[in-house]
């Protein structure tokens, strides 16, 4: 979670990542903030839930699709925008 009204450091939220591309996928994510998840090549939209952000009812966002190349890893912020 990002910005609020104490902007600082980014908070990391347990909940879920749904990567939506090639294949559909639902990842859990620790109360560290991280996720792990094997997908075949392609594109992606990432979006994720935290019942710690809105209760769950506000969706969170990668800033840009996710493209995800064979052999490689590659990296994607899901970022909850606090107003």
């Amino acid at each position: 979670m990002v910005g609020g009204p104490a902007p600082g450091r980014p908070q990391p939220l347990s909940g879920y990542v749904t990567l939506v591309g090639p294949l559909r996928v639902r990842v859990a994510v620790g109360s560290d903030g991280r996720y792990d998840v094997t997908v075949p090549p392609g594109s992606y939209q990432a979006t994720g839930r935290s019942p710690r952000f809105g209760s769950g009812s506000y969706p969170c966002r990668a800033a840009s699709v996710v493209v995800v190349v064979a052999g490689q890893t590659t990296r994607a912020n899901v970022v909850c925008q606090a107003k």
